[in-house]
């Protein structure tokens, strides 16, 4: 694996020489007024934790009240520019400076006015990092001035799964007016496909009530977070949404040998491949549905039909949720005449030394100076080569272009970089090759070694060429083992050492090794770098680290 700083390379023809493993472009940080870091993100790309204040009107210029509130991880000091694009005719941007490191709040303040009424969906972006938030503009406004209280406030009517709201899907909320006039007050964007709203006018100052209605079709079964806003202030309330059962036909259901199929394992979110097919015997035609819920080990089952011949039929029930722990649990179908039970087993999760996941990030410093640093990410978009899928990764030192740093992918336990060896190791020509950079499965004492390549190299003293072959050898010096890196404790880590050998005469001769620790789930937390008489060249230390 690559290192993420760039040390000059120390050759000798006649025994031994030293490369330092490079990047093309100098990783260090040097001195510089900007600030590193990066946004918080969710595993869907947006904002994590953004929180929009203010209300949106069509052709109503935005005012101070406008605003958004991102987190963001700096690692370190510095100023900064955190701006969206413009959508819609408006925007939103911070400038500043951070005077210390760690988790922050910026407030982006509004610009311009929205110039249609809809949904708009901003792009945000800073140090090369990007997520996306939603702010939702109206038709009209409130010239009323009031406040709105949630608490105790329950939704009225009944909300089903796949059956849209009615005029008796409403919400009943208390109110303090300070100024009469008009209001407008809604729950948009819509949350499992629903919207509360309502307007009025409001004729007498102080205590009143006013009634959202509901709209649209509930996707899933839930309860979910509704945020009222259009008055001085926002809050939530939530409402939840049962699963659709049963139908207009009769029938009864047998799980006797009925299986689950697709993969079931924990953390990891089911698909449409996941589902469970049971045979049922229809004594009345008509409409069919059937679920598993409430939740259980955070999956449900659910499927909905039409039965249009009576007598022996197979139903299809599709997955949904993401399962919690790894186990076997039992699963209670329910919608016909009686129930059943079948069970589906979820396995533990994959462990994963090298995560490639879109948005995950690592900062690390080198010899504990917080000022030498680097923050390292992995891009949503792929490369194929010869066949194999690798993620990108990218890097930002906070003084050169922000640039991809490697191209990585896994194949059960072992780990892989696509790389320009030729410029990694210092030799004068590019010699593009796949190495294997950690296996997971062995124990400590496990070895192997990358294939060998050959290539000139020109020492910058001499002048002088020289074709040499070299190679890496890796072995695990420890698993399963625990460390701490800048006072973080990490457990499940596997130490590995990789030496760099040059071919000598007949033998191969150590050059330069690494130090490497890689913890589970985590990455990379830590590589050490030593010439081949054990002096240490740096250390390189996460200080850092989200995984999505």
């Amino acid at each position: 694996m690559k290192t993420l700083i760039k040390i000059s390379s120390l050759l000798i023809f006649t025994s031994v020489f030293f490369l330092a493993c490079q990047k093309e472009t100098s990783f260090e940080q040097g001195s510089s007024t900007a600030s590193v870091g990066s946004l918080s993100v969710d595993a869907s790309g947006n904002c994590l934790g953004a929180v929009v204040s203010g209300t949106y009107f069509k052709d109503t210029a935005i005012k101070a009240s406008n605003y958004v509130t991102v987190s963001v991880q700096v690692d370190t000091v510095g100023t900064y520019v955190i701006s969206s694009d413009t959508v819609n005719g408006y925007y939103f941007k911070a400038t500043g400076s951070f005077t210390v490191t760690g988790a922050q709040t910026v407030k982006l303040i509004g610009g311009g006015k929205p110039l249609a009424a809809g949904t708009n969906i901003f792009t945000v972006t800073y140090n090369g990092t990007v997520c996306e938030f939603t702010v939702t503009a109206t038709t009209g406004g409130s010239s009323s001035v009031f406040t709105i209280t949630c608490t105790g406030a329950t939704p009225a009517g009944t909300y089903v799964a796949g059956t849209a709201l009615t005029a008796a899907n409403t919400i009943t909320l208390n109110v303090n007016v300070t100024n009469i006039g008009s209001w407008n007050v809604t729950t948009a964007p819509a949350v499992n496909g629903i919207i509360f709203s309502g307007t009025g006018t409001f004729t007498s100052t102080g205590a009143h009530t006013i009634v959202l209605t509901g709209s649209g079709t509930p996707t899933a079964a839930g309860t979910n977070t509704y945020t009222v806003t259009g008055a001085t202030g926002t809050c939530t309330f939530q409402c939840t949404v049962t699963a659709a059962t049963g139908g207009s036909s009769v029938f009864t259901i047998a799980c006797t040998g009925a299986t689950p199929a697709g993969t079931y394992v924990a953390g990891t979110a089911l698909t449409a491949a996941n589902t469970i097919t049971l045979n049922v015997n229809v004594t009345n035609i008509g409409s069919w549905s059937v679920t598993t819920a409430p939740a259980v080990n955070g999956i449900i089952f659910s499927g909905t039909g039409t039965f249009a011949t009576t007598g022996a039929h197979t139903i299809v029930l599709t997955g949904s949720g993401t399962p919690t722990a790894a186990g076997t649990n039992t699963y209670t179908v329910t919608g016909g005449t009686g129930t059943c039970t079948f069970q589906c087993t979820v396995t533990a999760a994959i462990p994963d030394y090298f995560p490639r996941t879109a948005f995950s990030n690592w900062s690390y410093q080198f010899d504990s100076n917080p000022n030498d640093s680097l923050l390292i990410f992995v891009v949503t978009p792929t490369r194929t080569i010869n066949g194999n899928t690798y993620n990108l990764f990218f890097y930002n030192d906070g003084q050169n272009p922000i640039d991809s740093f490697g191209y990585y992918r896994r194949a059960g336990a072992d780990y892989f970089e696509w790389i320009d060896m030729g410029s990694y190791v210092g030799l004068d020509n590019p010699l593009w090759m796949e190495y294997t950079f950690l296996k997971d499965n062995l124990t400590t004492g496990g070895t192997w070694t990358s294939a060998q390549f050959t290539g000139p190299y020109t020492d910058q003293t001499s002048g002088t060429t020289s074709n040499l072959t070299l190679r890496w050898e890796f072995s695990i010096t420890g698993q399963n083992i625990p460390v701490t890196v800048n006072g973080t404790p990490y457990t499940n880590v596997i130490q590995v050492k990789q030496e760099l050998k040059q071919m000598a005469g007949t033998s191969w001769t150590l050059a330069a090794y690494f130090d490497c620790y890689y913890a589970k789930d985590k990455g990379l937390i830590k590589q050490d770098l030593y010439t081949n008489t054990g002096a240490k060249i740096y250390a390189q230390d996460v200080r850092r680290l989200v995984i999505y």
